[in-house]
């Protein structure tokens, strides 16, 4: 019961590692996405040589860099929800043939 209590304690830390490395990554990435709209609004607002062109091109950019960012963070949650429900699913698994493990060792040395 002591080994399946520490197997099961590895196991949650396994996932939390794996859970808090996929946070950092998809933070790393909405980051980087963010730098890179940030860069090409610049670019676009710096095209615009009018005072009115750039208070529209402004306006656009700030619509579709919104839009765009709403898309990627959905995106990155359908994708970190996918994975974290995978590692569930593994997780569930895990335990699962441990207790199977655990109640044929129980059967063949307890009976």
């Amino acid at each position: 019961a002591e080994h399946e209590t520490e197997k099961g304690e590895t196991l949650r830390r396994d996932f939390e590692q794996r859970a808090a490395e996929t946070t950092q990554h998809v933070s790393e990435e909405l980051s980087r996405a963010a730098d890179e709209l940030a860069q090409e609004r610049s670019r676009h607002a710096a095209a615009c040589s009018e005072a009115q062109q750039r208070e529209a091109c402004a306006r656009e950019e700030a619509h579709r860099f919104q839009a765009e960012v709403k898309e990627r963070e959905q995106l990155e949650r359908e994708a970190l929800s996918k994975e974290m429900e995978g590692l569930k699913q593994s997780l569930l698994q895990e335990v699962s043939d441990s207790q199977a493990a655990l109640d044929q060792y129980r059967k063949q040395h307890l009976e």
